[in-house]
């Protein structure tokens, strides 16, 4: 070969050379640019991770909520749901840390409980800009928009269900000594009373101490200040004055000692959700009062029929006053995802979605035709249509979600009972701080 073709091939490998390291350098920089940015998405778009905490976890809601979001993320391939693990008695603390955080959570479930809190700490985001164009808004029910627009009429949060509560009993045990189901806080006393044995471990009444221990403590005195309670602003009466303040609000609260130091477990002092559940599934209690979410709970570990459930226990006058109160989702301030965050949350609060949710975790639906549900109309939720349908005798008011004071009587309320409940302070020393802890 001469000079000639030596060089003409030299030329030849010497552009094949060039035209390979392009196209490597090509893909390098390709890949290299948006391997953070594409993170090997199945459609080429940019994947997103959304973290989800609970503040009311339990097994049959965790479980049921799981399984919305595998068909979340299978409809959304560039979308991870992560679902933060979180304890019921300490999830309102692990909620707060990470909503300080910059991004510790994108979604978080917020409740008529703490609503006040994360928002005044501007913790959470208004839903008012997606509802504007969401529209399933207008198919909730009265309830449920109340609940989401409970601060000063914004939306912070879309309910994933309603919570009031009822009267449970053991049947079994009720039947066995021939006992009424009681129909007013001095009745329910008496009845336990003759269901309290503790040398046997029996005990008439699942009583809550822990996170939440208010609402019972609510119910009674609101009902002891008969036809004065203020709907619109459950915890003053007619006249501006705190419930804490009337007279009758000493007998209620010395009824409220006896329930504990009487007919209920000494630990209960400390109990939540659970453990009252758990009790009273074994036999140990026979009553409490919950909110609808403890019916599937029972319903795991006994049969209806063994026990069953009753409209709220009435006042003197034979007025009852229950809250409706709501859980639901909301968006974090910091997350970086609101657009996707919203996308989750119209997913699991759509129609189909939510009555799964629902009928799955025994929880008040939120659209407007959830009375057409059979589980609504019978057994264990029969009392909610009954006590709706009565408002001579039972009195719907406004949640306690909206009120600033609600924030500090919710962390702190707990412990100033169980103060009063182990003899550290008298009734009307406890009356004097919650009345100076609401007065305006």
């Amino acid at each position: 070969m001469d000079n000639k073709g030596r060089k003409r091939r030299w030329n030849k490998l010497l552009l094949l050379l060039v035209l390979v390291l392009s196209l490597l350098g090509g893909c390098t920089s390709t890949n290299g640019g948006n391997a953070s940015r594409l993170n090997n998405s199945p459609n080429g778009t940019e994947s997103v991770t959304l973290k989800l905490v609970q503040s009311l976890p339990n097994d049959i809601r965790t479980k049921s909520l799981k399984a919305l979001i595998q068909n979340f993320e299978q409809q959304h391939p560039g979308i991870t749901v992560v679902l933060v693990p979180t304890d019921y008695a300490t999830a309102d603390k692990k909620i707060m840390s990470l909503l300080n955080e910059e991004h510790g959570t994108d979604i978080v479930e917020v409740r008529t409980g703490n609503l006040q809190t994360f928002i005044a700490g501007g913790l959470i985001t208004s839903l008012e800009s997606y509802i504007n164009g969401w529209h399933e808004y207008r198919l909730l029910n009265e309830n449920a928009r109340l609940a989401a627009t409970d601060l000063n009429g914004t939306p912070y949060y879309i309910p994933n269900g309603l919570y009031q509560s009822q009267l449970y009993y053991r049947k079994d045990l009720f039947d066995a000594k021939a006992l009424q189901v009681p129909e007013t806080w001095e009745q329910l006393y008496f009845v336990g009373k003759q269901l309290t044995s503790p040398s046997r471990n029996q005990f008439g009444f699942a009583f809550r101490g822990g996170t939440g221990a208010t609402r019972v403590l609510n119910q009674i005195i609101q009902d002891y200040n008969s036809d004065e309670v203020n709907l619109s602003e459950p915890m003053y009466r007619h006249d501006g004055q705190t419930i804490f303040a009337y007279g009758g609000a000493l007998e209620a609260v010395e009824l409220y000692r006896r329930l504990y130091a009487d007919i209920s477990p000494p630990e209960s002092i400390a109990w939540g959700l659970d453990q009252q559940v758990d009790a009273f599934a074994s036999g140990m209690t026979a009553m409490l009062i919950q909110d609808s979410d403890a019916i599937t709970l029972i319903e795991e570990q006994l049969k209806y029929g063994t026990w069953a459930t009753a409209p709220l226990p009435a006042g003197p006058d034979g007025l009852s006053y229950y809250s409706i109160g709501g859980a639901g989702w909301g968006i974090s301030a910091n997350s970086k995802h609101k657009d996707k965050a919203w996308e989750l949350i119209s997913f699991l609060s759509s129609p189909d979605n939510h009555m799964k949710f629902a009928a799955e975790t025994g929880i008040i639906p939120i659209y407007n035709d959830a009375s057409d549900m059979e589980y609504l109309t019978s057994g264990a939720f029969a009392p909610y249509i009954l006590m709706n349908n009565d408002p001579l005798r039972y009195a719907g008011t406004k949640s306690l979600g909206g009120f600033a004071n609600n924030a500090v009587y919710t962390q702190e309320g707990p412990e100033m009972l169980r103060k009063y409940l182990r003899g550290d302070w008298t009734a009307e020393q406890l009356l004097s701080e919650l009345d100076e802890m609401w007065r305006r």
